[in-house]
């Protein structure tokens, strides 16, 4: 990564153009889209970062003396010096190397077509006849996508994880379940690494078996539920449209309940899906809170239904429930509560992720590991980039049964997304927080997962505004919370401590 670091020394102030300003609440903050340092600014350095990024600190100071005081001035261009130093708000030759490395590959199993809910925005609508095929995934099928995943796709990984999923719901093919699960076991010890073996389910179908059996496991799970019962039971009734909110709500405090000095509890997650008709995520949040659950992720939704899909008529509304939302985060956080925020802080939460990726100045040049690290596969041996995408017929990537099982050429677009090359969004000034999009959710906006949806990437840049807000209001406000959050985080993602620190201006 080459900079302009001689040109510092010699006095020159090459000031970048890589950086995003804007305004929360009539504070100003200021990004800088190469290093991922954020800033709040005042609105002497807010404009000296605007100035043409060729003009020395002579001609800097000359215009800047016009509007504010001379020794101000004197003072914001030696701070300015003096952060460039470390690699910030300064022009590079050219982007910073974002190498492709995962150390964890991933492998999702289709194991069921047949589910007793009827959710408004199931992405398996999409996938003709599949969605009331009866059939399950055998133990051929899936050993093949294991030995698959361990012993070519992600034969040079550190470590795996497989991820029960399903079009349908996986609980109704429990005993291959845990034959999978078994199977893992017996791989760990024969090949010496981890393998984080998770659970996806609608949370509907629970009998006393299957939830002492996941608690005498320490089983991790993620059960399926949408923020409090009227919204809930909105989006994922039963087929009679009766709701489903009390079912799960029943099932959660059993297994906490069994769970009890046994870990289960603490690998409990709830995942939300954010729709047009969606308020109240913070009441969602607090919902969560208050059912125990400790880790949880909202995402927008991925689905055909426009009803339901964010679009340009409620991008609006739905900003407005984020900027609640972290205001709300931002009091409770400053006050030494940290329960609300430690349930979403992880990359698989749509505003967590920013707030990590901030936080410890993480960049990225693909959104997620869709067809790189990760695949799925179905009943039917078909494998897809991700579970989501699964049954869409013009992103399928290969079938397990196949030599080889992937089609590189298939494969290949997904190589071809990285943000730093991207038509669509090399020039974007969030794309190294981004990533670019979710590529499914470009299919069903434009057909192409070369092309994301434009209101979603709108969301992301607003997103990573309130995260960039989030940061700098807890770091101002109390700087002992925001270290405690810092070591909170780095425990959790196991994330390396940046070399160098930052005083904010």
């Amino acid at each position: 990564m080459e900079h302009d670091f001689q040109l510092i020394q010699k006095g020159f102030v090459p000031l970048s153009k890589d950086t995003h300003q804007f305004t929360f609440k009539n504070v100003k903050y200021i990004f800088d889209s190469n290093s991922l340092y954020s800033f709040k600014v005042n609105d002497l350095f807010s404009e000296m970062l605007l100035l043409d990024n060729e003009l020395s600190p002579e001609e800097v100071s000359s215009v800047l003396c016009h509007k504010f005081n001379s020794d101000e001035v004197e003072k914001s261009i030696t701070d300015l010096k003096k952060i460039q130093q470390r690699g910030v708000f300064i022009s590079y030759k050219e982007l910073p190397d974002v190498p492709y490395i995962y150390k964890t590959y991933k492998l999702s199993l289709d194991v069921c077509h047949t589910c007793n809910l009827n959710c408004r925005y199931c992405y398996s609508k999409v996938i003709d006849n599949i969605k009331y095929d009866k059939y399950k995934m055998t133990e051929k099928v899936a050993k093949k996508s294991i030995d698959f995943l361990m012993n070519d796709f992600g034969s040079k990984a550190d470590n795996y994880e497989v991820n029960i999923v399903g079009g349908g719901e996986p609980l109704f093919n429990f005993d291959l379940i845990k034959w999978c699960r078994q199977y893992c076991l017996d791989l760990e010890q024969k090949i010496g690494k981890r393998i984080v073996f998770w659970i996806f389910t609608n949370g509907t179908t629970f009998t006393t078996d299957i939830i002492k059996c996941l608690a005498d496991n320490k089983q991790s799970l993620t059960i399926s539920i949408d923020g409090p019962k009227e919204i809930h039971d909105f989006l994922r009734p039963y087929p009679n449209g009766k709701g489903t909110y009390d079912v799960i709500k029943k099932y959660i405090e059993k297994i906490k309940k069994d769970s009890m000095g046994r870990g289960g509890v603490e690998n409990l997650w709830a995942s939300t899906v954010i729709t047009s008709k969606h308020r109240g995520l913070k009441d969602i949040l607090i919902e969560f809170v208050n059912l125990g659950i400790k880790n949880a992720q909202i995402r927008p939704v991925r689905s055909t239904e426009e009803s339901l899909c964010l679009n340009d008529e409620c991008i609006d509304d739905i900003k407005r429930e984020y900027i609640e939302l972290v205001e709300f985060l931002i009091n409770k956080t400053i006050e030494g509560d940290l329960r609300y925020l430690k349930v979403i802080l992880s990359e698989r939460d749509f505003l967590g992720r920013y707030i990590l990726r901030l936080m410890f100045r993480k960049r990225i040049v693909y959104r997620c590991d869709a067809a790189k690290s990760q695949i799925c596969v179905l009943a039917n041996g078909d494998i897809y980039p991700c579970d989501i995408s699964c049954g869409t017929p013009k992103l399928k990537i290969g079938n397990i049964n196949n030599t080889p099982p992937i089609n590189p050429e298939l494969q290949k677009p997904y190589f071809d997304q990285a943000v730093t090359v991207k038509d669509t969004c090399k020039n974007c000034w969030a794309k190294l927080l981004c990533g670019g999009g979710c590529y499914y959710s470009a299919y069903l906006k434009n057909q192409t997962i070369y092309k994301p949806d434009h209101v979603i990437c709108e969301l992301i840049r607003f997103v990573i505004e309130l995260s960039i807000v989030f940061i700098n209001e807890i770091k101002f406000k109390n700087s002992d919370i925001a270290k405690k959050i810092y070591r909170y985080a780095q425990l959790k993602q196991n994330v390396v401590e940046p070399r160098d620190k930052i005083k904010s201006l």
